[in-house]
Order: structure tokens, then C-alpha cells, then sequence
């Protein structure tokens, strides 16, 4: 069941206009800088999402880290601003959304 929503997942990312197979979160993140990647990890901490050691690597951890950050009551609007803006990649979008204020606001200030 978990390889069928996989591939559907895959499907619906490369209908999306500009983004590729290459265009995944795992990319996306690595083109942070360190101190960045650390950032990310230290937000998606503090609500409980990512429990392993800030090392600002990416590993399966950190995705389903930033992956359940998506479920956040303030993530919807997020995304509809990002779409807006013309950003394609839903994992874009779910990265930049963990660095963003709105994230902030809603999931650890709350």
C-alpha cells in the first residue's frame, strides 16, 4: 500500500510544471547551508517531529520530520501563498514552510 501512494506521489509531483524527478526534499535540503540545515532541524525539534541529534544531515528522520510539519493547522496557507508565488515542488514548499515565520508562529510559539 506504501509503494502504490509512493508512486502515486511521484506521479502527481512530475505532472506538476517545473519540477523533476531531481526535485526532491532530500535536494532541496542539501542545498541549504549547514547552519541552515541545523535551523531546520532545531524547528521541526521543538514540537516533537524530530526527536534524533541536530546534525544537519538528511536522513529519513528529517523527512518524515518535515513531511508531518505539512499537517499543521497554518501549512494550508502557507502552501497557497507559496503556489501563488509560482513554487511547484510540494517539497519546497513543505521545507520553506519549517524555516518560515508562519511555521513558527503557529507550531512552536502556539
Amino acid at each position: 500500500m506504501l509503494r502504490i501512494l509512493k508512486s502515486i506521489l511521484l506521479v502527481v509531483l512530475l505532472a506538476v510544471p517545473g519540477v523533476t524527478a531531481a526535485d526532491n526534499l532530500e535536494n532541496i535540503f542539501n542545498k541549504l547551508n549547514e547552519k541552515q540545515r541545523e535551523h531546520v532541524q532545531i524547528r521541526l525539534r521543538e514540537p516533537g517531529f524530530y526527536t534524533e541529534r541536530v546534525d544537519g544531515r538528511f536522513g529519513e528522520q528529517t523527512a518524515r520530520a518535515i513531511r508531518s510539519a505539512t499537517y499543521t493547522p497554518a501549512y494550508p496557507t502557507y502552501r497557497a501563498q507559496a503556489l501563488s508565488r509560482g513554487i511547484r515542488s510540494e517539497d519546497e514548499i513543505a521545507l520553506y514552510y519549517v524555516m518560515s515565520n508562519l511555521y513558527l508562529n503557529s507550531v512552536i510559539l502556539h
